[in-house]
């Protein structure tokens, strides 16, 4: 009976330990949710003193709290994709401007899937679009274009990478494929900065090449040849570096 009654109050303890901890949270969200309007408050304030160049550009949206965190979104109000947030926590105020906004983060991840997909639209080929470099080492005029979103095919901002398997592994065949490929993008008004190839020989597909800051200078020029020849077999020669290619092979030990 004693031994009972020990297990009825641990039981009892156990479930008001229970009890008070969900009360403790729930009281807990309910008052940080009443806080909401106080913490915005606070984060515009930070946006003016910190942001103040920009802040005529930017709309806030509302503030949300999760996992002991508020956030605050600061839109570009030229492009919803182009954001950052303002996060308070513990008394402390952050915010992810550089990464996100002053350098794009946010809007390059948008912009590469949208670019992708419109290139698979165009010419039914699959590719990777990357941006050159981040937002802040465009100029103004770039910039503002891409914030825009206006025409950015045509823009020579970002480079394709794109596989080429190869049936002929010779300089010949790769130096065909890689200029009519490229000619499939240029007649759909589709001009990156440059192309990264990754050559595959189908016979062995071990064998590989990436090939790397390919431009459109490339189809017309006159030793197009004998720079994929060089690359082929691993000269990196005057040629090449002239022209400012860079290759790799894959699938080797470094």
């Amino acid at each position: 009976m004693q031994k009972q009654r020990r297990l009825l109050f641990a039981r009892n303890v156990f479930l008001f330990i229970i009890f008070v901890c969900f009360g403790v949270i729930i009281v807990t969200e309910k008052a940080s949710g009443l806080l909401i309007p106080r913490v915005k408050t606070k984060m515009e304030d930070y946006l003016s003193s910190n942001y103040a160049e920009i802040q005529d550009t930017l709309k806030t949206d509302t503030v949300t709290y999760d996992k002991t965190i508020y956030k605050m979104k600061v839109t570009n109000d030229k492009n919803k994709d182009h954001f950052f947030y303002i996060c308070y926590s513990e008394k402390k105020m952050t915010d992810t401007y550089k990464e996100d906004y002053l350098e794009g983060k946010q809007l390059f991840k948008k912009i590469t899937k949208n670019l992708e997909k419109s290139i698979r639209s165009k010419t039914n080929q699959s590719v990777t679009v990357e941006v050159i470099s981040t937002l802040d080492n465009f100029t103004e005029i770039v910039k503002d274009r891409i914030i825009k979103e206006d025409n950015l095919l045509e823009l020579k901002f970002y480079t394709i990478k794109k596989e080429l398997p190869i049936n002929d592994w010779t300089a010949k065949t790769i130096t065909t494929e890689i200029i009519e490929t490229m000619n499939k993008f240029i007649d759909k008004n589709i001009t990156p900065k440059n192309y990264t190839f990754i050559i595959t020989n189908k016979e062995d597909i071990s064998e590989s090449i990436e090939i790397s800051n390919i431009t459109e200078e490339f189809i017309d020029n006159k030793d197009n040849r004998q720079i994929i020849e060089d690359i082929m077999s691993d000269n990196n020669s005057k040629l090449v570096k002239t022209n400012k290619i860079k290759y790799k092979f894959l699938n080797e030990e470094e």
